[in-house]
């Protein structure tokens, strides 16, 4: 009865999220990419940031209904499942009282309700590391279950590149307690063999493909900040402020209330007496999340944050376990604290987002029928090809993205004055970016405008500005009336 109170309320909050949760560039490239005409085209341009699986997932999906809502819903469907499973794993390896505390971790945490209410692989991807968790487990203790745990890692290498990082982990896991056992290193051994012979494949294509990545961002990600984003999605925390010049942000609050709440149970379970489970959960999330953290940052110069819930299933199980060893009255008055921050920051959130949070939408009105929106960014230029505002919108530059991408998303660049209609209103969206080439094109584009319209209206929002132009010559028309 309790693990059925617990997933009625987890999928009430996802499908208030569906709804909710605001479309973000991220999100819109992953849905336009999987609804791409050509198989192949759309598998070497994921394969340059992600493997294909989320994407032929749904691309199948696609050819039922490119509705939004509709994209959303197998996510809902896996963060739904992974409810249920970590109960029933928290019970298989601990007892019944962790596995309700995991689950209830998992129901209400912001980071799982996001991820479960976006069309994005992250929600697929923590369900296959509850599963990889269940069958690797279940190998160490019974030598049985080899085949499953292949195969559900072989699911989710092909699901996401980090997958790679927890693989090597769980081998030096293995080889450290089992290097004297003859008999299961041969059988690992060949495991390792064809799982690597499956997934050569996406490695050739991986080195074959061109790709192109962005200008480093000079994001610094300080320790211990990391440990935190499985339970409050980085996607929310970057454009959080826990005070604003004239009014405290609400929305800050509860979720740094959830961050120092959180980060001081999983410090105290880290510092804390445990069994062998305990400690295998330990050391694949500490030396999982500490190599991200170390490739990140040098080979990529940015700290790839949202990569860290795929390992959020051990963060929420050490958490669950430290929990069931304190008293039973603290132990409910510190749980109902976490479900109360929880509940008021998803209350803030979902709030703000069908408001004032949502910026597309409050810019998407300001267009008409006739106008012609200009963007030098890609990056808010796809969330138009989603939500199908009012006027003609037209990108001018691709950016970062490679060949593979630009035609899988079907891209056309406009060439202006050409595209544009004489005597028509533009509406430009100049992004601030770090990448060299957008601020050149953006100045010289606006230097253009100016040249042949008189701007009427300059608005700034985070990171990006909307300017409104008219014809020179409607100037005065536009003043009378």
């Amino acid at each position: 009865m309790p693990i059925i109170l617990i997933t009625i309320f987890g999928l009430v909050l996802r499908i208030i999220g569906v709804f909710t949760v605001p479309l973000t560039f991220d999100e819109t490239h992953n849905i336009l990419l999987s609804q791409s005409n050509d198989l192949m085209l759309m598998i070497k341009a994921a394969i340059e940031a992600y493997p294909p699986l989320y994407f032929l997932i749904w691309h199948a999906l696609y050819t039922i209904s490119d509705n939004l809502i509709f994209l959303r819903l197998p996510s809902l469907v896996f963060g739904i499942l992974t409810i249920l499973l970590a109960a029933d794993l928290g019970k298989r390896l601990f007892n019944w009282n962790i596995g309700l505390v995991a689950a209830l971790l998992f129901a209400f945490s912001p980071s799982q309700i996001y991820y479960s209410s976006i069309a994005r692989m992250y929600s697929l991807n923590i369900l296959e590391t509850l599963l990889i968790i269940y069958f690797f487990t279940k190998f160490i203790k019974t030598r049985s279950g080899l085949v499953l745990f292949g195969i559900t890692m072989l699911i989710g290498l092909y699901s996401n590149y980090f997958f790679i990082i927890f693989f090597f982990v769980l081998s030096l896991y293995f080889y450290s307690h089992f290097y004297a056992d003859k008999k299961i290193i041969k059988q690992w051994l060949v495991l390792n063999g064809v799982i690597l012979f499956l997934y050569l494949p996406l490695v050739y294509l991986f080195f074959t493909v061109e790709r192109a990545f962005a200008v480093p961002a000079n994001a610094i990600l300080k320790i211990p900040f990391f440990f935190i984003v499985p339970f409050v999605p980085w996607d929310i925390i970057q454009t959080l402020s826990i005070v604003t010049v004239r009014q405290f942000d609400l929305l800050s609050f509860f979720a740094f209330g959830i961050i120092f709440l959180v980060f001081i149970l999983f410090t105290l379970a880290i510092f804390t007496k445990k069994d062998k489970n305990i400690k295998f959960f330990i050391f694949v999330y500490l030396l999982s999340t500490t190599i991200i953290v170390l490739l990140s940052y040098l080979i990529f110069r940015i700290m790839n944050l949202r990569a860290f819930i795929l390992f959020s299933p051990f963060f929420y199980f050490i958490i669950s376990a430290f929990l069931e060893k304190i008293r039973v009255k603290t132990r409910v008055a510190i749980i109902a604290l976490i479900i109360f921050l929880n509940l008021f920051f998803l209350t803030f959130y979902y709030t703000n987002s069908l408001g004032s949070k949502d910026i597309l939408s409050q810019v998407y009105k300001e267009f008409k029928d006739n106008d012609y929106v200009v963007y030098n960014d890609v990056v808010l230029y796809l969330p138009s090809r989603i939500l199908k505002p009012k006027g003609s919108h037209l990108l001018i530059y691709p950016g970062y993205l490679a060949e593979n991408q630009f035609k899988a998303l079907n891209i056309s660049l406009a060439k202006l004055p050409n595209s544009i209609k004489a005597n028509s209103r533009i509406w430009y969206i100049k992004q601030n970016t770090n990448w060299p080439p957008y601020e050149v094109l953006a100045t010289k584009l606006e230097n253009n405008l100016k040249e042949n319209y008189t701007e009427l209206k300059r608005k700034y929002y985070y990171q990006f500005q909307l300017i409104l132009y008219m014809p020179k010559e409607n100037e005065k028309k536009h003043e009378n009336t």
